[in-house]
């Protein structure tokens, strides 16, 4: 059979397979069809079964199948693209990777190359138009025709980078270096009280972004400029519980915003324990302005300082400023004293 007739009827046989079976189904039939013709020196058909393999199921093993025939079939370029694949899908594969970058030193010099790198790394990339596919990440060789190419690359979260270059003989090898630039999008935050509903800023309020490694700081009830991707956001501020890890999610679109409310929740207010005494009296105890009671008391009270006033019939008022810690109680003795005559009573 023919080169072209095999692939007809495999393509033929291409959508009603996809509905009756599984990919795996039809990856192995491919794959038997591959074999049967690089076995009898067909490298063509064998080559257009190995892709129709990669269709179906894209793998290391697909990769390194089209890259071992397209070497055999004097196709340096696929050869050389593919032998990339398989070692960017199976970098563990030590004893193959030796093998496969073996393989594409010796192809090198007879091919014109352009090694492109960019930061971030991970771009995809392009050579000439976008339809063709892209050949792989950065960092990336790839081999062209000499002469004018345009070079475009594809990072999610960063702007379509283009670059034309001029590649040279067989033979030479050309660097191209690309800084990717993020796409920001505009992150409205608000911190809401998670126990009264209410919009709130503490002061000393710290919310930062983690942004690939670096922390981005981000001020709440403002627009903020971030880059579109999904980050993680910690936050932080006296008297209330630290959080980590919250997702916030920064997207595209026609204005690059996002609003989102973010619940906060208030610390228990640390506090200590206060005894006021009167001796065998007692009195009405007013604390910071508000009366609380009558000696003896104990009471709770935040830590700090804090103005005591106790009123006994007939005796002086008692004043005292104490200051409140964590820990033990603080006991106040109070001795009234008579007041004089003619006083208030």
């Amino acid at each position: 059979m023919s080169p072209l007739v095999l692939l007809g009827a495999l393509l033929l046989l291409w959508p009603s397979m996809g509905r009756a079976t599984d990919a795996a189904s039809s990856s192995r039939f491919f794959d038997e069809q591959a074999r049967a013709a690089f076995a009898r020196g067909d490298r063509v058909a064998a080559l257009d079964g190995f892709f129709l393999v990669e269709r179906v199921s894209p793998s290391e093993s697909s990769a390194y199948n089209i890259a071992t025939v397209a070497d055999a079939a004097g196709r340096r370029a696929l050869a050389f693209a593919w032998y990339q694949t398989f070692l960017q899908r199976s970098p563990a594969d030590v004893l193959r990777g030796r093998e496969v970058s073996a393989r594409l030193k010796k192809l090198a010099p007879a091919l014109s190359l352009v090694t492109v790198t960019s930061a971030p790394p991970g771009a995809m990339v392009y050579v000439d138009r976008v339809e063709h596919g892209a050949f792989g990440q950065t960092p990336l060789t790839v081999a062209v025709k000499p002469g004018a190419h345009r070079l475009i690359l594809r990072a999610e979260g960063h702007e379509e980078t283009h670059r034309a270059v001029d590649v040279g003989a067989r033979g030479q090898a050309l660097n191209v270096d690309f800084k990717l630039a993020p796409v920001y999008g505009v992150v409205t935050l608000e911190l809401v009280d998670a126990a009264t509903g209410q919009p709130v800023v503490p002061p000393g309020t710290r919310v930062e972004v983690d942004v690939r490694g670096a922390r981005e700081r981000l001020l709440p009830g403002l627009p903020n400029r971030l880059p579109v991707g999904e980050w993680l956001m910690s936050f932080t501020a006296p008297g209330y519980a630290p959080t980590s890890a919250e997702p916030l999610s920064v997207t595209t679109g026609v204005t690059h915003q996002v609003s989102r409310k973010w619940e906060v929740r208030r610390l228990p207010e640390p506090t200590g324990r206060l005894l006021v005494r009167t001796g065998a009296h007692r009195g009405r105890l007013v604390l910071d302005g508000r009366e609380r009671g009558v000696t003896p008391i104990a009471i709770t009270l935040p830590l700090g300082r804090h103005k005591v006033l106790v009123l006994v019939r007939g005796q002086r008022p008692l004043e005292a400023s104490v200051e409140v810690t964590a820990g033990r109680p603080l006991i106040l003795d109070l001795e009234p004293q008579a007041a004089q005559a003619g006083g208030p009573p």
